[in-house]
């Protein structure tokens, strides 16, 4: 499990609102960094980074924005089948639509093989034939996701194969200043729930390493089902996110993208891989504060 110790956030973004200029402008949350300075992770040019562009947002120490709005935050999602079943892009797109005016919203697209881990689309691109690097020399993006394929969990420590092509894919988004987030999916169904904690641990160690924030949208899963034990969040296929899980780990990573709060997030009514359960009141109140509980566990702290 996670053996660091976590710094709170909130403390920074309230001190940032204690200013009388209400503070600086926070693309994502400020790390602290190993060489002790709080100079934000993305605009570090100390190893040939691109200066990625700012996000005009504020947060309060609730991570609510505070302003300026009007913001449109451009998102490149590298992955899979787990990433293309609901249509995740979309979703994240659309649950930013329903945050406060203020906050910025997420225009998203795939860059997406099915059956495909990170390593397969570094070196053979997406289902279209494109390269990730041409991509992202092609359109300035805000935000790369990148999303590793559920067999991570099959693969023996020390994960290596995961660690060389994210870090190139982690290079290549910074090269192109854009900031990196690694975005810990769920695993296939299990009654045990095994898998899930297994695709975050060595996710969330290189972010650690690297200080890129992971979105560990399958941990948010296991802290729903505290709640709802009973709730269904796969796909009937028993392999792939159902649509109530995708919401869920969409607003985790609406979450580390923007260091806002989910809380007044509102799903679309459709769905994209039929059965379409509809979210009730009570279930999208425990998806919010899992989400957001989890956000403030891995991707706001560190």
């Amino acid at each position: 499990m996670r053996s660091w110790a976590l710094s709170s956030f909130m403390v920074v973004a309230l001190a940032s609102c204690s200013r009388d200029d209400a503070g600086p402008s926070l693309a994502w949350p400020v790390w602290s960094r190993d060489d002790g300075s709080d100079e934000p992770e993305a605009l570090d040019v100390a190893r040939n980074r691109a200066p990625a562009r700012e996000v005009t947002a504020r947060l309060d120490a609730a991570g609510t924005c505070t302003g300026p709005e009007g913001r449109t935050l451009r998102a490149l999602v590298v992955g899979n089948s787990q990433i293309d079943y609901q249509d995740l892009p979309k979703l994240v797109g659309d649950l930013s639509q329903s945050a406060p005016a203020i906050c910025p919203r997420i225009a998203a697209e795939p860059f997406t093989r099915n059956g495909q881990n990170l390593r397969g689309l570094w070196l053979d691109g997406d289902a279209r034939g494109r390269k990730l690097e041409a991509v992202l020399a092609a359109t300035k993006f805000d935000v790369v996701v990148l999303a590793e394929s559920i067999d991570l969990v099959e693969l023996p420590p020390p994960k290596t194969q995961f660690v060389t092509y994210a870090t190139l894919m982690i290079d290549a988004a910074r090269a192109a200043g854009a900031r990196p987030v690694l975005y810990a999916t769920p695993y296939a169904e299990r009654e045990d729930r095994y898998g899930f904690v297994e695709m975050a641990e060595p996710q969330i160690a290189l972010g650690k390493e690297r200080s890129v924030t992971v979105a560990a949208g399958g941990l948010a899963w296991l802290r729903v089902w505290r709640e709802l034990p009973s709730i269904v969040l796969h796909h009937p296929d028993h392999s792939h996110p159902g649509w109530k899980g995708s919401v869920i780990s969409a607003m985790v990573i609406y979450a580390a993208i923007t260091g806002a709060t989910p809380s007044t997030l509102t799903p679309p009514s459709r769905c994209w891989a039929p059965p379409c359960e509809a979210t009730t009141p009570a279930e999208l109140d425990v998806f919010r504060r899992a989400a957001w509980d989890e956000a403030r566990a891995t991707s706001l702290a560190r």
